[in-house]
């Protein structure tokens, strides 16, 4: 089926599109938007983070990421 059916798949951030059918509104009542300066990282995650700081700034609503290894099973 995975097969069958794999051009419905994104692989990556940047094969998710966007709709324009659909509209929502988040009620946020009167809060001012919230940005948050992005958190210190190594240098071996910094081009992970400065991808997803991009992407943050796009919207007005952001704060700091959290980069989280994934355990390697053995």
């Amino acid at each position: 089926m995975f097969r069958k059916y794999h051009d419905r798949f994104a692989f990556s951030n940047s094969q998710l599109g966007r709709t324009s059918l659909v509209q929502r509104i988040i009620d946020t009542s009167d809060a001012l938007p919230i940005k948050k300066r992005p958190c210190q990282t190594t240098p071996e995650n910094r081009q992970e983070t400065d991808h997803q700081v991009e992407d943050a700034l796009e919207s007005l609503w952001s704060s700091s990421i959290v980069l989280i290894q994934k355990k390697i099973e053995s």
